[in-house]
């Protein structure tokens, strides 16, 4: 059976009038994305996708220069997955959140990542839908636990999909919030939840990046010998959690033998979102408050020359905005550590936490020689499509538990998508949010000076979601170019 894609476009042409009211609310209009280059007449240019979607109002839907052009609505033919239902209307999911250019770089790359490239496609564990033989084995579902991208939410659902699962699973919180009613378990795929095993409930959101990650935000302190000899003994099929400060290496003794059961699911949030939570929950818990013991670790901000720089006693000075101005304004220039000035202070503080995260943990790999760690966006990319059994975008959560649904049917064919939603931090990062909210986890700077390398992964691993989302007949109003 053939299942058809209806792709709702708008023709571009003599019929497209610019917006003449409309500036992107820095005092930019149409005219300027046209002849400052921002815009092509077909988009925007390469490198410029930036300056689109709701931090600038949307320029995309009201400058004929930013518009995608197309002849007409055309409707695309597209076999149907075996997994896709055939006895149901093709669903339709409205996708609102702004997407970067289809554009993919140039992926020529120097010999040392291509040798990592093998490496990783050889040593992890193969999917069927990345071409990889589908195991008969009971499967291990291994969930990457990162920091601030949803993992509360995750573990929610898991134990909501499964039949049974270990005392304070979810560390001691809320169960699933509909309960089992949102998934209920299958006899055939009954599955056993083991939650963050092993990682200590108090350490579950120590950790802002990665880099200088200490062993307390570890799975078994960051042991994965010892993770995968725990993992073996888990009844399967079943679903754990598991945090380390890198993509683990699967050809450690004795991971191999698990090889062949995990199935890996990953959790993706916006760059900018996850480094806006990740600064508010560490000023608020750490250093206006001392809520962890781990804590510890921010004491530099806590001499009270500094601390009251940060806070009004147990209350936060400072938004996102200042915060990121703060560092804007400085540059490059390495920060005074002994320095109590306020934009020192508050600037050194953010620019400590806003840390990229996908690209060193999906894309890491170890040079010949002994060199040091490197990582690489392409790897990271490559990873994430052909190691990881689902990936997921929480800000098109909707779509990417449908997925989950047709993906991994056996498990989780019966989850109810609609009990499950997605909020993000900032109220100007979707459309119709406040254009004047104090913080600004879309601001261009965070795309294109500190977090630039994760938004080329999660930009592309967001075009991925709605090529398999096309691949299974799902419509999808407003979806990228794929």
């Amino acid at each position: 059976m053939v299942a058809f894609l209806l792709v709702m476009t708008q023709a571009i042409g003599q019929s497209c009038h610019d917006n003449a009211q409309w500036d992107n609310r820095s005092g930019k209009t149409c005219t300027d994305y046209a002849t400052q280059g921002w815009c092509t007449g077909s988009g925007f240019a390469m490198g410029k996708e930036w300056t689109g979607g709701a931090q600038f109002n949307w320029p995309e839907r009201h400058c004929c220069a930013c518009k995608v052009a197309v002849a007409a609505p055309v409707a695309v033919a597209a076999t149907e997955s075996p997994t896709a239902s055939t006895s149901e209307s093709t669903p339709l999911v409205h996708s609102t959140a702004p997407v970067a250019s289809a554009v993919a770089p140039a992926e020529n790359m120097p010999l040392e990542l291509a040798d990592a490239l093998r490496a990783r496609l050889a040593s992890c564990p193969a999917t069927a839908s990345a071409g990889g033989a589908a195991s008969s084995e009971a499967p291990l579902f291994v969930f990457a636990r990162l920091p601030r991208t949803g993992s509360a939410l995750m573990c929610q659902l898991l134990s909501a999909c499964s039949a049974r699962q270990s005392r304070n699973a979810c560390g001691g919180g809320p169960a699933a919030a509909s309960g089992s009613g949102s998934c209920p378990a299958s006899t055939v795929g009954a599955f056993s939840f083991f939650g963050s095993d092993k990682l200590p409930t108090g350490n579950y959101a120590m950790c802002a990046g990665l880099d200088g990650m200490t062993g307390a935000c570890s799975t078994f302190g960051g042991d994965m010998g010892a993770t995968c000899q725990h993992m073996s003994t888990l009844r399967r099929p079943g679903a754990v959690m598991v945090a380390m400060e890198r993509l683990p290496d699967w050809m450690l003794a004795p991971c191999p033998s698990l090889r062949p059961a995990m199935r890996l699911l990953a959790l993706l949030r916006d760059p900018g979102e996850r480094a806006q939570s990740t600064f508010h929950f560490q000023l608020d818990n750490c250093i206006c408050n001392f809520r962890f013991p781990w804590c510890t670790m921010f004491t530099s901000f806590r001499f009270k020359n500094r601390q009251t720089k940060l806070c009004d006693e147990h209350t936060p000075k400072h938004g996102f905005a200042a915060a990121l101005a703060a560092v804007r304004a400085h540059g490059n220039m390495p920060w005074p550590l002994t320095s109590s000035e306020t934009p020192h202070v508050l600037g050194r503080f953010t620019a400590g936490v806003v840390k990229e995260v996908y690209t060193p943990w999906f894309g890491s790999y170890q040079p010949a020689g002994g060199a040091a760690p490197k990582s690489s966006p392409l790897l990271a990319r490559r990873t994430l499509a052909s190691c990881f059994a689902w990936v997921g975008i929480a800000e098109d959560l909707a779509l990417s538990l449908q997925l989950l649904k047709l993906e991994l049917p056996e498990y989780f064919g019966k989850l109810d998508v609609g009990q499950f939603t997605w909020t993000p931090t900032s109220g100007s990062s979707r459309p119709g949010g406040d254009p004047a909210a104090s913080n600004q986890s879309q601001h261009p700077y965070l795309r294109t000076h500190m977090l630039t390398r994760d938004y080329e992964v999660y930009d592309a691993e967001r075009r991925r979601l709605f090529h398999r989302a096309k691949a299974h007949g799902i419509m999808v109003w407003g979806a990228p170019s794929v």
